[in-house]
């Protein structure tokens, strides 16, 4: 979805995407694995992605309803 972002010139949004994952994966890494073990380590990959997922699912219909949303049309001059 980042990528998406990308081509039609959104950086902010590919960003949240893109960052906000790998910036999620550090602190998970570290509590996780106290809490839950060795298990904790396997766990860190589905908790930094699974809040982008929805996060990425929101974008993407935002977007789509601004596409399929009809154009005005552009002012003439007079």
């Amino acid at each position: 979805m980042a990528h998406y972002f990308l081509s039609v010139h959104e950086p902010r949004k590919a960003a949240l995407l893109l960052l906000g994952r790998q910036l999620l994966a550090m602190p998970l890494f570290v509590l996780l694995p106290r809490w839950l073990g060795f298990y904790g380590i396997y766990l860190v990959g589905l908790a930094r992605n699974l809040p982008f997922a929805v996060a990425a699912a929101l974008l993407m219909v935002h977007e789509l309803a601004k596409l399929r949303a009809p154009e005005e049309p552009a002012p003439t001059a007079s």
